[in-house]
Parts: C-alpha cells; sequence; structure tokens
C-alpha cells in the first residue's frame, strides 16, 4: 500500500511548484475580501514567509545547489525569497527548469502582478 504514496510522477513533481505559484493569487483574493479586518502587512508577510519557504523546500528536493552543481542553493534561495521576494519569486520559477521542472515565470509573474494590485487597491481605498 505505501507503494502508492512513494509514486514520483511528474504530476507530483509539479505540485509543490503549482502551490508556489498560485499562493500569491490566493492571497491577493484573501486581501480583497478580507472578511475579518486584517492589515495587509500580515498578507504579506505570510505570502513571502510561505512561498520562500515552499521554494526552499522544492530547491533542496530537486536538487539545487547540490555538491558538485554550481548553482544557487536552497538555502540562498529561501534568503533571497526573504529579502527580495518581488524579484525571487518568479527567478526561482524561470531557474526550476534546470532540476528538471516546467518553468513557471510567466505564472509567477502575473500572480504577483495580481497580489501588488490586490495591495494597491485595499490602500486605495482605505485612504478615502
Amino acid at each position: 500500500m505505501w507503494y502508492f504514496y512513494s509514486m514520483d510522477t511528474q504530476q507530483n513533481k509539479e505540485t509543490l511548484g503549482t502551490i508556489i505559484v498560485y499562493l500569491p493569487l490566493v492571497a491577493s483574493v484573501a486581501v480583497l475580501i478580507n472578511v475579518f479586518d486584517i492589515h495587509e502587512s500580515v498578507f504579506v508577510y505570510l505570502t513571502v514567509l510561505s512561498t520562500s519557504v515552499l521554494i526552499f523546500l522544492e530547491a533542496r528536493k530537486i536538487g539545487l545547489g547540490a555538491e558538485g552543481k554550481k548553482e544557487t542553493g536552497p538555502v540562498a534561495w529561501l534568503l533571497f525569497g526573504l529579502l527580495l521576494w518581488v524579484i525571487a519569486h518568479p527567478a526561482y520559477l524561470y531557474k526550476r527548469q534546470s532540476g528538471g521542472l516546467r518553468n513557471l515565470c510567466l505564472h509567477g509573474i502575473i500572480t504577483d502582478l495580481c497580489f501588488l494590485a490586490s495591495l494597491s487597491i485595499t490602500a486605495a481605498v482605505r485612504t478615502i
């Protein structure tokens, strides 16, 4: 029975990448709805932290920066994501193709723009 849980198909490999891409989109909807009147900065911190950690996990899983490879490793991607998320998020989604996964950079740019737009809209509405 454990065999079915350890199947390593291409679809299973892409699951984490899909979450990394669409998490900012889910956060942008949460920012716009904001049922509990939570400040936008909480959504920003949670989105940056969670996507950076997921990037770290996927980079480690696919072996980026492993011994003998001259690539940026998982820890560097984590720090890059925490410090410069707007650049690091789509950059990693492009770089993941060197680990044998799909290039999701365009998807990442679109979801990042939606996330930033939702923050801008919410800030504009608060000032009115």
